[in-house]
């Protein structure tokens, strides 16, 4: 459909864009969709764009670009006026959190109590994280996608305690504002 006004005069866009969609490891799942309003006109309606969308870089999780051009016609350049960008409400957002799997066990060394936590990076970016226990605190820089942080806490003279470990886990890229707060469950860490 050509829903194109005469040459010279103004053109109307409405586009509805919605990224393509990635998984914890950075699998595509889902092509990106389109919406096109021409002219009051609708053109294109929740189209797949099977192609990749990232002006030739190849596409990922991570927002980009908007690039805007003409095709080389021959005659005057096109000029664009009055571009609003807006994040729509209906809009599904990025995940809030990070994607990382949470242990806390209790292990028993020579009769004494240590409380083991390890933390899982599920997801596709680096991330550090922070594990804060009774029995002591330890932070980790870049855990790389598809790798473990671990640390074995010694109880000492401290009360155990069920229960008391949170962990909270943040990616690497202070850009991307996501967070997971998790608390594992555990026994109170006792050796009998």
């Amino acid at each position: 459909m050509n829903a194109a006004t005469p040459m010279g005069t103004w053109q109307t866009y409405d586009i509805e864009f919605r990224a393509a969609r990635f998984d914890a490891s950075g699998t595509k799942t889902e092509d990106a969709r389109l919406t096109l309003v021409w002219n009051g006109q609708v053109v294109h309606d929740d189209v797949a764009i099977e192609g990749k969308t990232g002006n030739g870089k190849n596409e990922g999780p991570t927002a980009g670009h908007i690039r805007l051009q003409d095709h080389g016609d021959p005659g005057p350049n096109p000029r664009f006026r009055n571009i609003w960008i807006e994040r729509l409400s209906d809009v599904e957002e990025a995940p809030a959190e990070v994607s990382v799997d949470t242990t806390a066990q209790v292990r028993c060394l020579a009769g004494k109590p240590y409380l083991a936590v390890r933390v899982a990076n599920d997801d596709a970016v680096d991330v550090d994280v922070e594990v804060e226990t009774p029995y002591g605190s330890r932070s980790f820089d870049a855990v790389a996608a598809g790798s473990s942080a671990y640390h074995a806490f010694a109880v000492r003279d401290a009360d155990p305690v069920a229960d008391a470990v949170t962990v909270t886990a943040r990616p690497s890229d202070t850009g991307d504002a996501r967070e997971t707060v998790a608390a594992p469950e555990h026994d109170a860490p006792t050796c009998g």
